[in-house]
């Protein structure tokens, strides 16, 4: 029911979409994903995302525990690498957890990328 504001409005970084057989599906300039200021991730690599309102559900009914947790874990990891690196911009830091949440969703969901 509720809709909540969600934008990727300031740009961090180009993503280059590479399928497993190391061909070059889509090239996008990626944007730091909020929803009402939070910060946020895209699990769809494969759908273009456009700012407004969105409504949210849950992950549990996209995605088993395991691979919730897993995708979790993988992301606190990468939190935690980011910290302790500080060679790394706000936006490197963003652009890396998206591209490790993709990775991971990749290898549970069969996207071959």
């Amino acid at each position: 029911g509720n809709q909540y504001w969600t934008e990727s409005a300031e740009r961090v970084g180009y993503i280059e979409h590479v399928m497993n057989d190391g061909s070059i599906k889509s090239t996008f300039n990626e944007g730091h994903m909020k929803v009402e200021g939070e910060t946020a991730y895209c699990v769809d690599i494969n759908t273009n995302f456009k700012n407004g309102y969105k409504t949210r559900s849950d992950a549990s009914t996209r995605m088993s525990s395991d691979q919730i947790a897993d995708v979790a874990l993988s992301l606190e990891y990468v939190q935690q690498y980011t910290a302790t690196h500080t060679g790394l911009n706000n936006n490197q830091k963003y652009l890396l957890e998206q591209c490790v949440v993709w990775q991971r969703l990749s290898e549970q969901l069969g996207w071959q990328c």
